[in-house]
């Protein structure tokens, strides 16, 4: 070992950055970093707050952390991390917001010292090792979090301004750490802290950190996406091993759509060309993860609180995005082929199976229809049939017929076929039959006309037409509708019942997207 006075030297701590003499970065090994922590302690006991604050004693702060994270020093690191929050004072927390407001040189360039706190937070979430790291650092920034709300949200959510990191925030790195927590089995605790953390921010300061999570990164590895889409990534990690995660990234969807919507929903929406989800938009993310957590016994909690997210973002979207996002067609990528109402009527099929919970699912399934969208038809009667998973080489259609003759449960079978009968109900119907054969197209059939009041001829009709998919069939749908006169009838051609609801709620929301573009 060296002497640690020729790696800094005299006034390193006082001396302007950007005359520093010495290397920026040392090597140390357990010992020098020791002696390291030894004058950090010394100097915070020794200096006036003001002083601390002129000081390089967060870029120091900082170095030491991440040289303990690198040795798997946990004693260090508790240290260096009492030795942060030593600086906090609930009479006073000013001193320690202005030390974590600064923005570093050397190799933190650009950044915060929140935000390379935030880093070396991700950095620990690699091996459980360091997971006293991350228990501390939580508590940190939890604690301050509480007594000084929107002026830590600021600093948690500004961009970095130059150097590596330029355009990234802490929100996208606290993130990354979550989703790198929900990647690992052994660090699920340590997934749950992260996550609650987050919660904190958005609850304590939704507008700020909502506007955080929605923004896209506009350089380097994640250009064009957003912390959403990280986000997303976790929810996916998290489902077979922590429904706990799941439901608080779930309420965090809703709080932020209740912030920002418009820029939620162009979060979700967008689809991505490169990376693990080519193909897909990020709402599929959440809707494959839907799948995936209805095969879990007991779920139905995190269930619930998804496709509740979905729903509540679904039905505050005011022009039409979620809807076509959900009835489009995946083109590429591991889900070619698939559409998200496929997705979500895999996982009501998938949730009977495994006896959980169905209602909410239910329960969005037949809002959407009551909404009666212009690709209703097409998504529910879309199939894959180069699909290596049964359900999707049928229709989400001719799934929820099948589903229904094959269960005997009375609740179920009540809950499945109503919604059956409001896609009967729907301007789409007749197009539907048409991609139905045998019993289930008899099935349908009745229940079109006992919707629509057909006459006998015009079932003859339907019957009379071969069964085959909807953009090819010589048959104009609209005949039922104007030899009945059901043209008349409200739910063919007049407003859908959200219609004038989304229409009171627009200048709502034209002013929530307003406050969320000011933060």
């Amino acid at each position: 070992m060296g002497n640690p006075l020729d790696l800094f030297p005299t006034g390193f701590l006082t001396i302007p950055f950007d005359q520093y003499p010495g290397a920026k970065d040392p090597q140390l090994s357990s010992t020098e970093l020791e002696w390291l922590i030894t004058q950090l302690n010394h100097f915070i006991n020794e200096t006036p707050y003001a002083t601390l604050a002129e000081s390089n004693l967060g870029y120091w702060l900082t170095y030491a952390l991440q040289c303990a994270l690198n040795l798997y020093d946990e004693k260090a690191a508790q240290q260096i991390c009492a030795l942060l929050y030593n600086l906090y004072n609930d009479e006073n927390a000013e001193p320690l917001v202005s030390i974590l407001s600064q923005t570093l040189g050397g190799v933190f360039e650009g950044q915060t010292v929140a935000y390379a706190w935030m880093d070396n937070l991700f950095t620990a979430t690699f091996d459980s090792r360091n997971n006293s790291v991350v228990v501390a650092i939580n508590y940190i920034f939890s604690q301050l979090l509480e007594k000084t709300g929107d002026e830590l949200s600021s600093v948690i959510a500004k961009n970095v301004e130059k150097g590596s990191e330029k355009g990234k925030n802490a929100i996208l790195v606290l993130a990354r750490a979550l989703a790198n927590a929900t990647s690992m089995s052994d660090n699920q605790p340590t997934a749950e802290l992260i996550a609650e953390l987050l919660r904190s921010f958005v609850k304590k300061s939704p507008g700020i950190i909502s506007a955080a999570l929605t923004e896209e990164v506009i350089y380097g590895s994640f250009k064009d996406k957003s912390s959403i889409y990280v986000l997303m990534g976790g929810l996916k990690n998290a489902v077979e091993d922590n429904p706990k995660v799941v439901q608080i990234l779930s309420r965090i969807l809703i709080d932020v759509n209740k912030m920002c919507p418009d820029h939620l929903v162009n979060s979700l929406c967008k689809i991505h060309k490169v990376g693990p989800y080519k193909g897909k938009h990020t709402l599929h993310i959440i809707l494959t993860s839907l799948v995936s957590a209805a095969y879990i016994d007991q779920n139905s909690e995190a269930i619930g609180t998804l496709i509740d997210a979905v729903h509540e973002i679904w039905r505050s979207n005011l022009d039409g995005k979620v809807t076509s996002a959900l009835t489009q067609t995946i083109h590429s990528g591991e889900h070619v082929d698939l559409n998200g109402i496929m997705m979500i009527v895999r996982a009501l099929t998938v949730a009977i199976d495994h006896q959980l919970q169905i209602a909410p699912i239910i329960d969005f399934l037949n809002d959407f229809i009551k909404n009666d969208p212009e690709d209703l038809g097409s998504a529910f009667t879309h199939q894959a049939p180069k699909s290596t998973i049964g359900d999707y080489t049928l229709s989400p259609l001719r799934v929820l017929i099948n589903t229904l003759s094959n269960n005997k449960n009375s609740f179920l079978k009540t809950k499945l076929q109503n919604t059956i009968c409001k896609l009967a109900s729907s301007k789409s119907a007749v197009e539907m039959s048409f991609s139905l054969d045998g019993e289930p197209k008899s099935f349908f059939v009745e229940k079109i006309v006992k919707a629509h009041s057909l006459t006998q001829a015009d079932v003859h009709r339907l019957f009379g037409t071969a069964s085959q998919k909807p953009s090819s069939a010589p048959f104009d749908s609209s005949f039922f509708l104007t030899k009945n006169n059901l043209g008349e009838k409200q739910f063919f051609f007049q407003s859908c019942y959200m219609d004038k609801a989304r229409a009171v709620k627009k200048e709502e929301a034209d002013k929530k997207e307003a406050a969320c573009c000011s933060f």
